[in-house]
């Protein structure tokens, strides 16, 4: 049966591979993505330091990164003649790292053929590697564990329906290999104890919270966004798709005068000039923020990158974008983490630190105006938000900490 899933799995990346070919001539994104694997074998053969030893660390993308990130800076800090790499599998992780971290040697892992694995583990030669969240990659692990080179998870989220995928030989026998698991919570432990019990299962906590944790401490100020502000309660639109900007829209149409001291800022996930004139015309009296004539205004929209997790601090409410998509949900740490009450989007299936605290009322799905009515007006009352505020602490402060936890373990290897 284990070579009857393997067959499959191998033969369903080749399916994969062709499928993502045909999709790249259609997608920008994976476009890039498919250009980058181009250049993955070549861009390690450029940076890589041939007399240091070598820590992988895989992430998917951009979300990933930053779990990964305080773990990172902990292996750099505590470890000589080391160089960490890093791969990803989307192009928005990798252009953002290329962009904000330039001395990483970063690069495309290639699609998971046992060829491909053998190929990038002779070129980079770890010492450990590292994969975060739920990226397993069979022939992967197949091949580190052929040669003897120990490999973690970390910040392991493992959901109810994911015991389909225990159930399969191939990934059983995949993760039955790690050296250790270290998860979010103890669901994901008892989960994969029962389907895996060879590796060490640890619960650390969500190692991102130690990043948004730590971008906090290291805030820009925008004192134009305070002008702004004023003396009014204001509203952060965050990563905002059209379905968000129809419902704030809608919601300014039938209930806005239930809350007249109220301004709205919003941060499009796009910043095309399309998607910015549309919100323009849907909300006449606003103004881009590059335009600095903004402060008199009741709507005001960001058309720069890279501001949005510090104007947060500056929120009485926020608003997520991409929870009407299946998979679309942005950031929720962002706003949390400056203790703004926060909301998005139904569509949080695929999102379980979402899912998690909204079942301690420490964030809010809503799905129409009347719901962010409800939600701007519970927010508004004082006593609500202490208590609030002070459930959210207490979670922050069991969760954080996590990187170190992790590392005390890992130090050993290094």
């Amino acid at each position: 049966m284990a070579f009857l899933y393997k067959a499959i799995y191998n033969l369903s990346i080749r399916c994969y591979i062709f499928g993502y070919w045909c999709f790249s001539f259609f997608n920008a994104k994976a476009a890039r993505g498919w250009q980058g694997r181009k250049n993955t074998y070549s861009a390690i053969e450029d940076k890589v330091e041939i007399s240091k030893e070598k820590i992988w660390f895989h992430v998917a993308s951009h979300g990933e990164f930053d779990q990964a990130l305080p773990l990172i800076q902990l292996v750099q800090s505590n470890s000589f003649n080391t160089q960490v790499v890093i791969s990803f599998f989307s192009p928005s992780g990798f252009e953002y790292v290329q962009k904000h971290y330039p001395d990483f040697l970063i690069f495309y892992l290639p699609f998971d053929t046992s060829g491909s694995a053998r190929k990038i583990i002779a070129l980079i030669k770890p010492k450990l590697v590292i994969f975060t969240k739920k990226e397993i990659w069979p022939n992967l692990c197949s091949e580190l564990k052929n040669k003897s080179i120990p490999f973690f998870l970390i910040s392991g989220l493992f959901r109810y329906n994911d015991k389909r995928l225990f159930k399969t030989s191939i990934f059983k026998d995949t993760v039955n290999s790690f050296n250790a698991l270290f998860v979010q919570d103890e669901f994901s432990q008892n989960l994969i104890a029962k389907y895996c019990p060879s590796p060490s299962i640890f619960v650390t906590g969500d190692s991102r919270i130690d990043r948004v944790l730590a971008r906090r401490e290291q805030v820009s100020k925008y004192e134009s966004i305070e002008i702004f502000k004023g003396t009014s309660k204001l509203l952060v639109v965050g990563s905002s798709w059209p379905k968000e900007e129809a419902l704030v829209g809608d919601f300014l149409k039938k209930e806005g005068n239930t809350h007249k001291n109220l301004k709205i800022i919003f941060a499009p996930h796009d910043l095309t000039n399309n998607r910015i004139n549309d919100l323009e015309s849907r909300f006449p009296d606003s103004a881009r923020y590059s335009e600095n004539n903004f402060i008199d205004k009741r709507i005001l929209i960001l058309d720069t990158i890279g501001m949005l997790a510090s104007v947060y601090q500056y929120a009485d409410f926020a608003l997520v974008g991409g929870g009407f998509f299946k998979k679309g949900l942005h950031n929720i740490l962002e706003p949390l983490v400056w203790y703004v009450p926060t909301s998005f989007g139904p569509n949080i299936k695929h999102f379980p630190e979402a899912i998690h605290l909204q079942r301690q009322n420490l964030c809010n799905d809503i799905e129409s105006s009347k719901d962010l009515n409800k939600f701007l007006t519970y927010y508004s009352d004082k006593n609500n938000i202490e208590i609030f505020r002070y459930k959210l602490e207490n979670y922050f402060n069991t969760q954080k900490g996590a990187s170190a936890k992790i590392f005390s373990i890992l130090k050993k290897y290094l």
